[in-house]
């Protein structure tokens, strides 16, 4: 299995993922193959199905973060529901607690999690950043709930791409 990472390390997450480069070359390269870059909905995952000969794997490591059930979409399942996002940020919150033995460096974590999955709300600017901004875990807590209670989307958007 050989698994592309279409940037290069000068690249960091910047600018557009380099497909050309790959495709370029795909039918030299004679094993199974792995890619990843910038898949946010299902639609981009079938494109990368599609245009990498049905690769063995698709790695999608932030846009998961943004949406916990992109996967199970991919394979026909409905969205995630408020409930689920509610369920899996408490039981997170609670496995970082653990992890870390305190509320406030799993606060820390929290918030690099919800700089993500704030991307599957609509866009509430006061309340993103009031998470960021957040010192105690019940104005952090307030910060998400506000988040929660706008409109969740279907897909997440890509609020994290950094141009060039």
């Amino acid at each position: 299995l050989l698994i592309v990472h279409m940037r290069l390390k000068t690249d960091q997450y910047k600018g557009e993922v380099r497909k050309e480069a790959l495709l370029e070359h795909l039918d030299e390269i004679p094993f199974p193959l792995g890619v990843n870059g910038d898949m946010i909905t299902t639609a981009d995952m079938a494109d990368f199905s599609k245009t990498f000969r049905e690769p063995k794997m698709l790695m999608v490591g932030r846009a998961l973060m943004a949406d916990p059930a992109l996967f199970r979409k991919y394979k026909g399942g409905p969205a995630a529901s408020l409930e689920e996002i509610k369920n899996f940020t408490i039981a997170l919150f609670d496995a970082y607690t653990e992890a870390f033995q305190n509320r406030r460096n799993a606060m820390m974590r929290m918030k690099e999690f919800w700089f993500f999955q704030a991307n599957l709300f609509e866009e509430n600017p006061k309340a993103f950043k009031n998470i960021f901004k957040s010192k105690t875990e019940e104005d952090f807590l307030a910060a998400i709930e506000e988040i929660e209670a706008g409109r969740l989307l279907t897909y997440a958007r890509f609020g994290w791409k950094k141009p060039l």
